[in-house]
């Protein structure tokens, strides 16, 4: 029989650190891809899923989407949308717009979540460059990651580690 843990949108380690160290003030959920005709990528669908998870659970008061993207719609909005569709009251659902890559998401929520306690939440593929981030502009912020399909993680595992190491190796010569 699973237990709890296994039966959330979030990994195993997650759940066990978000039990332990919840409530949040805040969830902040980095943007994912919007496709032309407007919908969401099952990224976005993943990790708007996971938020609300985490508000009626009453692990986070609040969840605050991120990024513009290329879309028709800024992905904030559509992941804000979806969050309203699965039951989450608007009031608990903010949406930042003007970030366009995981550094600007959390450079632009910093001053949106000032003194707050600050909860990441996205796909575990995407959590060590979230955290590199995010704890640069809000030191004191968890980062917690879904579970994705494994699929996803040959897909896109190899494009992080290089996006890291890009990043890495860049703020090392400044």
């Amino acid at each position: 029989m699973p237990t709890h843990h296994n039966m959330t949108p979030l990994t195993s380690r997650s759940m066990r650190r978000l039990a332990a160290s919840a409530p949040f003030d805040v969830v902040i959920v980095p943007g994912a891809m919007v496709y032309a005709d407007g919908s969401p990528s099952p990224a976005l669908v993943r990790r708007s899923h996971g938020a609300v998870f985490m508000v009626q659970r009453d692990y986070a008061r609040t969840v605050m989407f991120t990024g513009c993207g290329g879309g028709p719609r800024p992905e904030a909005e559509v992941g804000a949308a979806l969050a309203i569709e699965q039951g989450l009251d608007p009031a608990r659902v903010l949406t930042e717009t003007a970030s366009s890559r995981t550094a600007e998401n959390a450079q632009m929520c910093a001053s949106l979540s000032a003194n707050q306690r600050v909860a990441v939440l996205t796909d575990a593929w995407h959590v060590a460059r979230s955290r590199l981030w995010f704890r640069r502009y809000i030191p004191d912020c968890q980062v917690f990651g879904l579970r994705v399909p494994t699929s996803t993680w040959q897909k896109y595992a190899w494009k992080e580690a290089g996006k890291l190491a890009i990043q890495f190796f860049e703020r090392r010569q400044r």
